[in-house]
C-alpha cells in the first residue's frame, strides 16, 4: 500500500475541491530581436567575405556576401524561416564540432601524447607512479594521520598536495613562456593555413603586382591568371638533366599544362588537311605567363596563321626559367620520342643574359639556377654554413608568420624583401658596365653555340628553325606609364642595357632581333622587365608572324 501526500492549492478555484499542487508555468522568455539577429549574421558575413577577398578569391567571397546577405534578410522577417536556419546552422555545428574535435584530439594524441609516452616507457618512468619505481610490487601509499592509527586498512592512492606555482619567479616564467609558445604556434597556424589557400608566396608578390603597375590588366580573370602563374612555379620538379620540369596544371579555366606543354589557341582544320606542327620554345615569356591560355605568343601566332589560310598546331614548350640551353636539351629529348616538327621556334634573350646577372659571369651553358644549386650543395657539405641556425629559424618564422604579413601589409611593405636580401637572391654583386659588357658577349656566344647545335639536328630531322632575340623593358623605348617598372626585381637597368647592347651585336647573322618589336606600343605593356601583358604578347606574335610565314607556307604544301 503506497501512501501519497497531497496538498491543498494555495489558489483553488471556489466550488472545487482542492487538487494536486501544479508546477507553476514559467513565463516565456523574450528571445532576441530579429534586427539584432540580422545585424549579428551581416557582420559575421562581411568579416568572412572580407578575410576571403584579402586571400584573393573574390569570386568566394561575393558568393558568401550574397547568401549571407539573403539568409539574414529572410531570417530577419520571417520567424518560420529564422527558427529553420537556425535548426540547421545548430546541426552542422554539432557535426563540424565532432569531426573536429576527432580530428584535433587524434592528431594532439598523435603527436603530443604517444611520444610522450614512447619517452616516458623507454625511461622506465611513470608520471603517475608518483614517487615510485615501476618495478614496486603496488602504488598503494599508506596514509596514516599524525599520531594516530591508520584511517582505513586499503588507503586510497595518495596524492601529493597541489602547489599554487603561479605567483612564484618559475611559475610565472613557464606562463610567460608558455602564451608565447602558444601565440607563436597559432600565428604559424594563420600563416601556413594562407599558404595553403593562396599557395606558395613570392617574396617580391605584392610588390610586383602593386595596383602601381600600368600594364596589369584591369580585368576579374586577373586574379586567377596570377594566382596561377605562381601555382605552376610552385609544381617544379627536380630532373637529371633539364634541372627542372613541371607538373601538370589545372588550376582554373584560363590555365593548362599537361606534361609541360601549354595549352594553346586551335584553329579550325578543314576536314582531310593537315595542320603544320609548330614547336615553340623558351622561357617564362613563351610559357605565357600572366596570360591566358588562348593569348599566348604561340596562341596569338596560331591565330594569325589561321587568318591567313595557314592551318596550324603549335606546340608550347616554353618553361619558366629555361634559358637557350635547358630548351635544346628539350628539344632533343622530344626528337628521341619520336616527335616530328615541321618549324621549331627559339625566343630567348632575357634569360640568357639572366644566367649571366645572377650566377656571374660564365663561358659555360649554364641555367638561372646554377648559383642556387652550387650554394645548396656547399651549404650541405660543409659542415659550417654562412647562416646561423638562429638566423635561419628567424628568417623561417617571419616568412611564414600571419602577424608579420599583417604588419608589413599595414606599413606598406608586404612581402617585400631588403634590397640586400634581394641582391644576394637574385643577382651577382658585381653590377658594373665593363663587366656587363662582358657577360653580353658571353651570352651571345653561348647561345650561337646553342643554335648550332640546333640548325644541325633541323638537318638531321628536316625541320626549320628560327631563332628570335626578344625585346624586353631596356632593349624598347620605355612610355612613361612604364617608369614604376624598372628596377622592380632589383635589377640595375644600366647593367641590363650594356649586357642587351653587348648580347645583340654578337649575335649570329641568323639571329632575328625583335628588340624593337615593342617601340610602337602607345600603351603599358610591361607588367616587370621582362614579362608582357597580352597586348605585348599580340605585339611579339606580329612581329614573329612575317618571318614564320614562308616556313610555314612550304612545310603545309607537304601537308595537305
Amino acid at each position: 500500500m503506497s501512501i501519497s501526500t497531497r496538498l491543498p492549492d494555495r489558489a483553488a478555484p471556489q466550488g472545487q475541491e482542492p487538487g494536486w499542487s501544479q508546477m507553476p508555468v514559467l513565463p516565456p522568455q523574450a528571445s532576441p530581436r530579429r534586427s539584432v539577429l540580422f545585424v549579428r549574421q551581416l557582420l559575421l558575413g562581411l568579416l568572412l567575405a572580407f578575410v576571403v577577398w584579402i586571400l584573393g578569391r573574390h569570386v568566394a567571397a561575393i558568393v558568401i556576401l550574397v547568401f549571407v546577405g539573403t539568409t539574414a534578410t529572410v531570417c530577419a522577417f520571417s520567424p518560420r524561416a529564422s527558427a529553420l536556419f537556425s535548426s540547421l546552422l545548430t546541426k552542422v555545428q554539432g557535426v563540424v564540432g565532432r569531426v573536429l574535435s576527432y580530428l584535433l584530439l587524434g592528431f594532439i594524441e598523435i603527436i603530443v601524447f604517444t611520444p610522450a609516452a614512447a619517452v616516458l616507457w623507454l625511461f622506465r618512468r611513470d608520471p603517475l607512479a608518483l614517487g615510485h619505481r615501476r618495478s614496486d610490487p603496488t602504488l598503494w601509499r599508506d596514509h596514516v594521520g599524525r599520531g594516530r592509527r591508520p584511517l582505513y586498512k586499503h588507503q586510497f592512492t595518495y596524492e601529493w598536495p597541489a602547489r599554487d606555482h603561479r605567483h612564484t619567479l618559475v611559475g610565472g616564467l613557464a606562463l610567460v613562456v608558455g602564451s608565447l609558445v602558444l601565440l607563436m604556434a597559432c600565428d604559424l597556424g594563420v600563416g601556413l593555413a594562407v599558404d595553403a589557400i593562396q599557395g606558395h608566396p613570392s617574396p617580391t608578390r605584392t610588390t610586383l603586382f602593386s595596383s602601381q603597375i600600368a600594364a596589369i590588366p584591369k580585368t576579374s580573370w586577373w586574379p586567377t591568371v596570377l594566382a596561377d602563374t605562381f601555382g605552376i612555379a610552385a609544381g617544379t620538379r627536380t630532373d637529371p638533366f633539364l634541372g627542372w620540369t613541371f607538373s601538370n596544371y589545372e588550376g582554373s579555366p584560363f590555365t593548362h599544362l599537361v606534361d609541360g606543354v601549354r595549352s594553346s589557341y586551335e584553329p579550325p582544320v578543314a576536314p582531310g588537311k593537315k595542320p603544320v606542327e609548330v614547336l615553340f620554345l623558351g622561357g617564362s615569356t613563351v610559357a605565357g605567363s600572366y596570360q591566358r591560355d588562348d593569348f599566348t605568343i604561340p596562341s596569338d601566332v596560331a591565330r594569325l596563321a589561321a587568318q591567313h589560310g595557314v592551318p596550324i598546331h603549335v606546340t608550347n614548350g616554353g618553361a619558366q626559367g629555361y634559358s637557350v640551353w635547358q630548351e635544346l636539351d628539350l628539344l632533343e629529348r622530344l626528337l628521341a620520342t619520336g616527335y616530328r616538327p615541321n618549324v621549331v621556334v627559339f625566343y630567348d634573350g632575357v634569360n640568357e643574359l639572366y644566367v649571366q646577372a645572377a650566377n656571374g659571369t660564365t663561358t659555360e651553358p649554364s641555367n638561372i639556377k646554377a648559383r642556387t644549386y652550387a650554394n645548396a650543395i656547399q651549404r650541405y657539405l660543409t659542415v659550417g654554413s654562412n647562416q646561423s641556425l638562429f638566423d635561419s629559424a628567424v628568417h623561417d618564422y617571419a616568412s611564414t608568420s600571419a602577424l608579420v604579413r599583417a604588419f608589413r601589409t599595414i606599413t606598406g611593405n608586404a612581402s617585400s624583401p631588403a634590397p640586400a636580401e634581394v641582391d644576394n637572391i637574385l643577382w651577382d654583386p658585381d653590377r658594373s658596365t665593363a663587366t656587363a659588357s662582358t657577360r653580353g658577349v658571353d651570352a651571345a656566344e653561348l647561345h650561337n653555340q646553342a643554335m648550332a647545335i640546333a640548325s644541325a639536328l633541323a638537318a638531321r630531322y628536316q625541320f626549320h628553325l628560327l631563332s628570335f632575340w626578344q625585346p624586353f623593358l631596356y632593349s624598347k623605348s620605355p612610355i612613361k606609364a612604364e617608369a614604376n617598372v624598372a628596377g622592380l626585381w632589383g635589377e640595375t637597368p644600366s647593367e641590363w642595357r650594356a649586357m642587351d647592347e653587348a648580347a645583340r651585336a654578337h649575335l649570329a647573322s641568323s639571329e632575328i632581333d625583335l628588340s624593337s618589336a615593342l617601340n610602337g606600343s602607345k600603351i603599358p605593356v610591361m607588367i616587370d622587365f621582362m614579362h608582357t601583358n597580352e597586348f605585348g604578347a599580340q605585339e611579339v606574335a606580329d612581329a614573329i608572324y612575317p618571318h614564320l610565314a614562308p616556313d610555314l607556307v612550304s612545310s603545309n604544301g607537304t601537308h595537305s
